[in-house]
């Protein structure tokens, strides 16, 4: 007698969708999942984060990265004030006039000619000369009682968005300076027929300038809803501007990120990648819904965008519903075009790019938190290293700094990563399935255990029912035997650890075709 002949779907899945329902999608992406990314052939969970630099002498609410005459620095400001760390030291930089700012603040920052201007809505802006012995300092020509929201380099020019001038609001007024000479900061705010300062209002759509970015050879200008572009032309008008986007602007300061000479951008309502010819969505009718229904209302502006370009990531981060820091990111893969989610911890109210060096922390065998066939690092080399790309993150409450994807956990805290796909029907939505395997095709450290699942729904609108958990270790055989009937089958994969990262590039199951009933 002839056996039953065993059925077998093997899927490849990468990226993420939460938006449309799952027995509508394609069966390559996942329905659900935290603190994963994408990775070459499939879905990893994501690395660590480790101290940098020990304890910081002042609260960090929004970290800087600068490099000057070949040593480098990350300044650290916050209503405590501002100082400065080097990696072995840290000195107290704050003005003399104190900071009169109260958390949270929507801290802005720029380097023109290699000097950093710092800005936060309620002090007037001021500037570092890259001496941590030396103070920051108020900007020449600047008005002491004038204020802005957001203040962004541009060329040889700083401006000055949504300006006050010590009395009243301008919020649709931006300043820009004269032009600085190399090396130096601009001198002068006042136009002048001798020099090249200026000023503009964009005052034909509605809402507040909330800030700008340059980007290629233009400036980005964004409003509340609406976008412009800022051109250097040079003669008296200096500079020209034009509308591009009438309905999509910004949704608060540093909400937007440079990548590749293009610009990721939180608006008000959507997260676009743009050239300034046209605005593209990254996340329509994929991750749109989850975004804007789980960032607080309440907090919403404490948002910020950082681009990742070591990874080929942007990070979208925000403070979820009850939040008051960011404790989640949206995370697109700029290579794939696929996104991610990943917690924030412990929450945070800033993240920046720049490079980590100075540490001494050494990889060895027994360390290395790479996945053995995803490693890139060599043996006996600093575990920072300070001619890469790298994100910092800030702890204003343990008043800490870290650096992602370093280490095996998030500073000794286990990292719970989840991956979950609802709404498979093996190309049959009517036939019932009989699960009896899965073979989930993972890479990573033998031993390291994992938890699976396998659920069944009878229609795409039903609730599932799960199998037990079962314990699958990484280095023994990859079937895992069950027992499921549905039209609809999904699995999830998940490891609480404090230990390497692994990879998952997709699943096979082992099944029988039933009836329709």
């Amino acid at each position: 007698m002839t056996g039953k002949k065993i059925e077998y779907q093997r899927i490849q899945l990468s990226g993420m969708n939460f938006d449309i329902p799952p027995s509508m999608l394609e069966p390559n992406v996942y329905t659900q999942g935290n603190n994963v990314e994408v990775y070459d052939i499939g879905m990893r969970a994501i690395r660590g984060h480790s101290e940098a630099y020990g304890d910081r002498i002042l609260a960090p609410e929004h970290l800087t990265f600068n490099k000057a005459n070949g040593q480098f620095y990350w300044l650290y400001s916050g209503a405590d004030g501002i100082a400065v760390t080097d990696g072995q030291n840290d000195s107290i930089i704050s003005p003399v006039i104190p900071i009169s700012s109260i958390y949270p603040a929507n801290w802005t920052d720029c380097n023109l000619n290699g000097l950093i201007v710092l800005n936060n809505e309620v002090d007037a802006p001021i500037w570092w000369d890259n001496v941590p012995a030396t103070p920051m300092q108020p900007l020449p020509g600047w008005d002491p009682l004038q204020r802005c929201a957001s203040m962004r380099s541009y060329n040889y020019f700083l401006i000055a968005m949504n300006v006050n001038d010590g009395v009243s609001d301008f919020p649709s007024l931006l300043a820009w300076s004269d032009a600085a000479e190399p090396g130096s900061i601009p001198q002068s705010w006042t136009p002048l027929p001798e020099n090249s300062a200026g000023f503009n209002t964009l005052s034909d759509t509605i809402g507040a300038l909330v800030d700008g970015i340059q980007f290629r050879d233009s400036f980005f200008l964004f409003k509340e809803h609406s976008t412009f572009i800022m051109d250097f032309i040079g003669g008296n008008l200096v500079f020209s501007f034009r509308k591009v986007f009438t309905t999509s602007g910004i949704l608060s300061q540093n909400c937007a990120a440079e990548y590749l000479g293009n610009v990721a951008v939180l608006t008000d309502g959507d997260f676009i990648m743009t050239d300034g010819q046209q605005a593209d969505s990254l996340i329509d009718k994929r991750m749109r819904k989850w975004l804007f229904n789980n960032i607080d209302s309440d907090n919403y502006a404490m948002s910020f965008v950082t681009s990742f370009h070591q990874e080929n990531q942007i990070w979208c981060c925000f403070p979820g519903n009850g939040s008051t820091e960011c404790n989640l990111a949206l995370v697109w893969d700029a290579t794939d075009n696929k996104f991610s989610i990943r917690d924030l911890y412990p929450p945070t109210p800033h993240i920046a790019r720049g490079q980590i060096g100075g540490l001494t922390a050494i990889i060895n065998w027994d360390d290395d938190p790479e996945v053995w066939d995803e490693d890139t690092t060599t043996w006996d080399q600093s575990i920072f290293n300070p001619t890469q790309d790298a994100l910092l993150q800030a702890d204003r409450t343990a008043l800490l700094t870290y650096a992602i994807n370093e280490g095996i956990d998030w500073n000794g805290v286990p990292i719970h990563s989840r991956l979950e796909r609802t709404g498979l029907d093996f190309g049959d939505v009517h036939r019932l399935k009989l699960v009896k395997g899965i073979i989930p095709r993972i890479v990573g450290e033998a031993g390291l255990e994992l938890t699976i699942r396998v659920g069944s729904a009878p229609n795409d609108s039903g609730e599932y029912t799960w199998t037990p958990p079962h314990t699958f270790i990484i280095g023994q055989p990859q079937i895992v035997s069950v027992f499921v009937t549905g039209r609809f089958i999904a699995y999830s994969i998940e490891s609480e650890r404090s230990q390497k990262s692994w990879g998952i590039a997709g699943v096979e199951f082992q099944f029988d075709w039933q009836g329709l009933y």
